[in-house]
């Protein structure tokens, strides 16, 4: 977890929006899982980052629409 708590600080310090969430005593990859309520959890959360936070028209980046 040092890793993806390290990533997870840094780009907090950059001013992006970042969130961290810990599923204790779960293995790694469980969400592949999908009968598994916490990986029925785990996707509604990340549905809801990607709707609140990619869902916005981004600026002109790189001169192109």
């Amino acid at each position: 977890m040092s890793g993806a708590t390290q990533a997870h600080l840094q780009l907090l310090e950059l001013g992006v929006k970042s969130e961290l969430m810990l599923f204790d005593g779960m293995d790694h990859g469980f969400y592949t899982d999908v009968t598994l309520p916490e990986s029925q959890r785990a996707y509604k959360l990340i549905a809801q980052f990607f709707a609140e936070h990619l869902g916005t028209k981004r600026s002109n980046v790189g001169g192109k629409d």
